[in-house]
């Protein structure tokens, strides 16, 4: 994983125990809120991946079946670099994306 990257999982689930270097929210809305971001059911939502900057912007999601997608380390470590790349701090009108 690239430098830097963490790891949230929104579950319902009060059980959800991942290793280190994962954050966990179990608030049952977050899941909900980024089914409707991604345009996704509810059940589908825990296979969609996010990508969110160091400030909380949402810049990237990628929708279930995507292949190679973000699971392969170097498409991640691409997606990543990009967002490096283009930070948000001078954005034009009508640009605005979605702060997490």
């Amino acid at each position: 994983m690239p430098d830097g990257v963490t790891t949230i999982i929104a579950s319902t689930d009060p059980a959800a125990r991942p290793g280190s270097g994962v954050c966990v929210v179990s608030d049952e809305d977050v899941p909900r809120a980024y089914a409707i971001i991604a345009g996704l059911a509810l059940p589908e939502v825990s296979t969609a991946q996010f990508l969110i900057d160091g400030d909380g912007w949402l810049r990237s999601l990628q929708r279930p079946g995507v292949a190679p997608g973000w699971n392969d380390p170097a498409v991640l470590a691409q997606a990543v670099a990009a967002i490096r790349a283009h930070p948000l701090s001078s954005m034009g009108a009508g640009s605005a994306p979605m702060r997490m």
